[in-house]
């Protein structure tokens, strides 16, 4: 419990960066990568609540975690300890799991996107990039399914594990969306941040502080 207070903690400065760019009407998040979006959007959620930003009557999200290995053995207990800590109750956040995989897209998949405000794809969208030619059918099913005016977050290592090698040349991988302008346009932006945890957040194994970049688009 108090190393996902720590660890909300030391987000905040991003939290509240992003928040200003994030409608407060957002109902339904699909999201990639699980565990990261899972505490990232509730301590988000939270934070809003905290400084009056939303009421917290008025808010009914329901949170998508979306991967292809079955992580519930970890996320549940995340679960649990967000609606305890944040007070969460089941009418006010709804967390639901989607166990399929990105790079064979399916009925439920496209569904997901069609129908969410908010997608997400947190320290992810790189390992989809060992199959290019299915990840450029995910851009375009994503390009498609998602509504004008909804959503997309795009968060990643900022380093060279998130170049993309295309002939001779290598791009960052947020270049993809960045180049569709008739599709998508850029609300936040930032090409470097570094993530610090608290120094006096223990666990049992190294922990270390990372360098990501963060992209914020609105389906146009």
């Amino acid at each position: 419990m108090k190393q996902v207070k720590k660890i909300q903690n030391s987000k905040r400065k991003t939290e509240k960066s992003l928040s200003a760019s994030i409608p407060e009407d957002i109902r339904e998040e699909q999201s990639a990568g699980a565990g990261s979006e899972l505490l990232g959007i509730s301590s988000l959620i939270n934070e809003l609540v905290e400084q009056n930003s939303v009421k917290k009557e008025n808010v009914n999200t329901s949170i998508v975690l979306q991967d292809y290995v079955d992580w519930s053995s970890v996320l549940i207990p995340l679960q649990e300890t967000i609606k305890s800590e944040y007070n969460f109750s089941a009418d006010f956040v709804d967390f639901k799991h989607d166990l399929s995989n990105l790079l064979e897209i399916d009925a439920q998949i496209e569904t997901g996107i069609s129908n969410a405000d908010l997608v997400t794809c947190m320290f992810v969208f790189n390992e989809l990039f060992a199959d290019k030619a299915k990840v450029m059918q995910f851009i375009s099913l994503l390009t498609n399914k998602l509504q004008p005016g909804k959503l997309f977050l795009l968060v990643d290592s900022a380093g060279s594990f998130s170049q993309v090698t295309v002939g001779k040349n290598q791009y960052m991988s947020y270049t993809f969306f960045d180049s569709l302008k008739s599709k998508f346009q850029v609300v936040y932006s930032s090409d470097s941040k570094w993530f610090r945890f608290n120094q006096n957040l223990s666990y049992n194994i190294p922990i270390e502080n990372m360098r990501y970049f963060v992209r914020l688009y609105r389906k146009l």
